[in-house]
């Protein structure tokens, strides 16, 4: 995979960015991208962006999908176009704040346009796992190095050595295998256990029964008492509560006397805003009357200027053709320009050669592509016949092992009791085997050619491919272009006017839409002056009439206003002889008395103490009845526990068996998966480690051996690990991890951590896996350097530069560089200002000098 564009909208901290921009190539290339930033400037969220753009929330660690959308925003979408298997895509996804889940499409580039594959994120991820042929969790583990995963691989324990390897390849599923003959000898011995059990299985549950019962019968009897107590209580509490019908009616009267102040204020705020609408309308009838004179004297200057221009429907016509013929020129300027394209004459300005030279190209293009067919066919040839010579090679080694530890015939399996027969069979082993293994070494020298011839004729097709592609571009613009100048010419000849320097200089204007601008303007004003002198007048009658309204609602609100203020009076007046018979200076002392905050809690208080006495004197009654219930049934479990504990001894022999065929299970638990590490793994990570370590430690370690390790825990139970062993090239010592320095310890985790995600990127342990090999060669690392010392990261920087593993490698760092080539990494700086993140491109200079 290789990322070519991305374009993120309103997420996280950008309002909007494009990588790449401005005047750069129209797609990213490849190389080591350096992303830096200050923290929390957006460098981490550049690359979320690209994760989440193809495989949605669970590759983003956001507690809400609302926190994906940048703040004071409804919405965000990312819009990613990459290439897999040399075809190129196009992944839109975007997710709107209170939804439930993101909207995608999954598009595929066809000419100059993207058609639509797939619709739905289920849909997409599951299309961009059949694509790049690996699942979205292997596909996050093999192309994103989190912050913190070098440091933990480098001092990791074996166990988890071992548990990476067995999770990235689906290994734990052959685990299952070893216990299949042993399950069936469990399962029976389960059943004729079941048997008994059925009898004896109820023994917990009457006990614990018995002890619920108990407990709830003691519970019961503490629970009656409890309430019998708070009968007492609430009698107490009910006698110094005012009654209901007195409650609603203080509430009432305070309502009143709240209700006529609201509307009071409201009256006199509705007075003083009548008062003030009235004034501004009037003087809102002198404006009128005088833009009304103004308007008639502007429309007669623009009436007469607008007869002096000519039609805009002529003009916008002549003007369209004109902006398609420079938008024309401008494309085959830049498509040559960005293309590297070199040609003997400009297509702008001879736009009928570019059709003459396309055949030649594609007769190229085609004499490349049928050898290319042939190499392929004849490569895949010799693979088929070393795998079929190295499985031979396999069964002889077995063949001799068997026959050395166990004496058996590896062909008829009897067995062989005399040395000379032993020593025959095995020399006709080892004669087999040299014979294969000159044969094999014969072949892996002609594969070598092969492969550099292929990848010769790859490169050399791909440059055709896309030199085709740009003349064919080229040739539909050129034919656009021949037709826009025809029209172009015929146009202005229709209006008497030779070209087009012509109809300028008569104008006097600079370009066509200067006296485009000019007339709509005018046109604009004439018709937006007869509309006010239209309206005008309708607005004069209305302010009058506004005048009029304003006047009869201030004295109606007058009135209203007196007659509130003597409700006021009366209300209160009534509230405080209410307040006297209860011996309360004020409602807030009432409140206070019984700690409530308002008159409808205490009314509530009173309503619930009624309905709490009430329930209590039924709840008591329902008690004591349940309490004789309960002691009845205590009484039939105690004697059905008697009679189970008789059974319960019956199945403990079967029960002692049954844990030794289970142990059995155990021991031989494993043994298959660690031999697939063993024999098919660890050669391949071994030679990967070594591909990046030799580089970052400056050629001084390599791994020398990585193997299995065993350590038995608390319980008697084998734990199985993975561990290794370095060389080190500069003292000639075996070292292990924990022998390592810090800075060299961070190394190791590195190159083994980059060295996992090459595999991963690349092979599957079983051909008969459903999906394809993985195509995934990029890789992104975030903050991989903090932890190296300033003389160990040139190393490591200079060799992620060189690597060829990965077609993109971008790495996120705060870290300063120094001694490396700046001129060979691709640079993106994130800045945030304002509350918003931006960023910068910068390319190599190799890079774009190549292109």
């Amino acid at each position: 995979m290789k990322v070519l564009r991305l374009i993120a909208e309103r997420f996280k901290p950008f309002d909007k960015i494009e990588l790449p921009s401005g005047d750069f190539a129209q797609s990213l290339p490849e190389g080591l991208f350096v992303v830096e930033g200050l923290n929390s400037s957006g460098k981490t969220s550049l690359i979320e962006a690209i994760l989440w753009a193809l495989w949605g929330t669970l590759a983003v660690p956001v507690e809400k999908q609302d926190q994906l959308v940048k703040k004071k925003h409804s919405e965000c979408k990312v819009t990613l176009e990459f290439e897999v298997g040399g075809e190129e895509y196009q992944v839109i996804r975007r997710y709107m704040r209170g939804k439930t889940g993101a909207d995608a499409v999954l598009s595929r580039r066809s000419g100059d346009k993207f058609v639509v594959m797939e619709e739905g994120s289920g849909r997409v991820e599951s299309k961009l796992e059949e694509l790049m042929g690996i699942s979205r969790e292997n596909a996050l583990h093999t192309v994103f190095i989190r912050q913190g995963e070098v440091d933990s691989l480098a001092t990791a324990p074996p166990t988890l050595l071992r548990s990476i390897i067995s999770t990235l390849f689906n290994l734990d599923e052959l685990d299952q295998i070893h216990s299949d003959i042993l399950l069936q000898d469990e399962k029976a011995l389960e059943r004729e256990i079941h048997e008994i059990e059925r009898e004896t299985a109820k023994l917990p549950d009457k006990e614990r029964d018995k002890e619920r019962l108990e407990e709830k019968i003691s519970e019961l009897e503490e629970h009656k008492k409890r309430l019998e107590k708070s009968q007492r209580e609430i009698e107490v509490e009910l006698k110094r509560i005012p009654e209901k019908d007195t409650i609603s009616s203080i509430k009432e009267l305070l309502d009143n006397v709240a209700q006529a102040e609201k509307e009071l204020g409201h009256l006199e705020e509705k007075i003083r805003r009548s008062t003030d609408e009235k004034a501004e309308h009037e003087k809102e009838l002198r404006t009128l009357q005088e833009n009304k004179e103004k308007a008639e004297a502007d429309l007669r200057r623009a009436t007469e200027k607008l007869g002096n221009i000519p039609t805009l429907d002529k003009i916008k016509e002549i003007n369209r053709h004109h902006e398609k013929i420079v938008e024309l020129q401008s494309q085959i300027k830049e498509l040559v320009k960005d293309e590297n394209l070199a040609l003997n004459f400009k297509p702008e300005e001879h736009p009928h050669r570019v059709k003459d030279e396309t055949p030649t190209v594609e007769k190229q293009l085609q004499e490349r592509e049928a050898q290319l067919e042939e190499v392929e066919k004849e490569l895949e040839k010799l693979k088929d016949n070393m795998a079929l010579l190295k499985a031979e090679v396999k069964f002889k080694e077995l063949s001799a092992e068997r026959l050395e530890k166990e004496g058996e015939c590896p062909s008829c399996l009897r067995p062989v009791v005399s040395d000379d027969e032993r020593k025959y069979i095995l020399s006709r082993l080892e004669k087999r085997l040299k014979g294969i293994e000159q044969t094999v070494a014969e072949m892996s020298e002609k594969k070598v050619r092969s492969d550099k011839k292929l990848k010769d004729l790859n490169k050399e097709c791909k440059a055709l491919r896309d030199l085709f592609s740009i003349f064919r571009r080229l040739e539909g613009i050129c034919n656009r272009l021949i037709k826009e100048n025809n029209s172009f010419t015929h146009k202005l000849g229709s209006i008497g006017f030779p070209s087009l320097e012509k109809f300028l200089e008569t104008y006097q204007i600079q370009n066509i839409d200067e006296l485009i601008s000019v007339r709509a303007l005018l046109e604009s004003e004439i018709k937006r002056l007869e509309g006010d002198l239209k309206e005008i007048p309708k607005k004069i009658g209305k302010e009058q009439k506004a005048i009029e309204k304003a006047a009869t609602e201030i004295k109606g609100d007058l009135g209203k206003r007196n007659k509130l203020i003597r409700a006021k009076k009366e209300a209160t007046s009534k509230l405080d002889n209410i307040l006297a018979d209860l011996k309360y200076a004020s409602v807030e002392v009432i409140l206070k008395d019984f700690a409530v905050d308002s008159l409808e809690s205490l009314r509530d208080l009173r309503i619930a103490l009624e309905r709490d006495y009430q329930n209590n004197a039924e709840r008591v009654k329902e008690l004591k009845a349940e309490v004789k219930k309960q002691m009845e049934e205590l009484k039939y479990l105690k004697e059905t526990i008697s009679q189970l504990n008789q059974k319960e001894k019956e199945k403990k022999k079967k029960e002692e068996r049954l844990k030794h065929v289970r142990y059995l299970r155990t021991t031989v638990g494993g043994f298959i998966s660690e031999y697939i590490i063993q024999t098919r793994l660890f050669s391949a990570l071994k030679d990967a480690t070594n591909n990046y370590l030799f580089a970052f430690t400056t050629g001084r370690y390599q791994v020398q051996e990585i193997y299995s390790t065993s350590h038995v825990v608390r319980g008697g139970r084998e734990t199985i690990g993975v561990d290794l062993t370095l060389n080190d090239l500069m003292d000639g010592f075996q070292k292990f991890r924990g022998n390592l320095s810090g800075g060299d310890k961070v190394a190791l985790g590195l190159a083994l951590r980059m060295a996992i995600s090459r595999l991963m990127a690349r092979v599957r342990p079983f051909k008969t896996e459903k999906l394809r090999a993985p195509i995934i060669n990029c890789l992104i690392m975030d903050e991989p350097l903090a932890s190296l010392d300033y003389m160990r990261r040139p190393s490591v920087m200079n060799s992620l530069i060189q690597d060829q593993s990965f077609r993109q490698i971008f790495l996120i760092t705060h870290t300063q560089l120094e001694g490396i080539d700046a001129s060979k990494v691709h640079r993106i700086l994130v800045k945030s200002e304002g509350g918003n993140s931006n960023i910068t491109f910068t390319p190599a200079i190799t890079l774009n000098q190549a292109n």
